[in-house]
């Protein structure tokens, strides 16, 4: 399973076909499976790159989730 660590974080992540990237991030409650009907239709002449974000999927979440949202807002 390909992962990056950002921030202390694996984040989970899928590339798929060649050609012009393509990057599909899925909506809250979902993960990257979301994706799966159209990953063949569009992989023939494009690089997709899929990912679950944080807390979602495959992906961890931060340790301490109010530190976390408080560095964003």
């Amino acid at each position: 399973m390909p992962t990056l660590n950002h921030d202390g974080v694996e984040l989970h992540f899928e590339t798929w076909g060649r050609g012009p990237a393509i990057l599909l991030t899925h909506g809250y409650s979902a993960d990257t499976t979301m994706w799966t009907p159209n990953i063949e239709a569009l992989s023939g002449d494009h690089t997709l790159i899929l990912w679950d974000i944080r807390g979602h999927g495959r992906s961890g979440a931060p340790a301490d989730i109010v530190r976390t949202e408080q560095r964003i807002g």
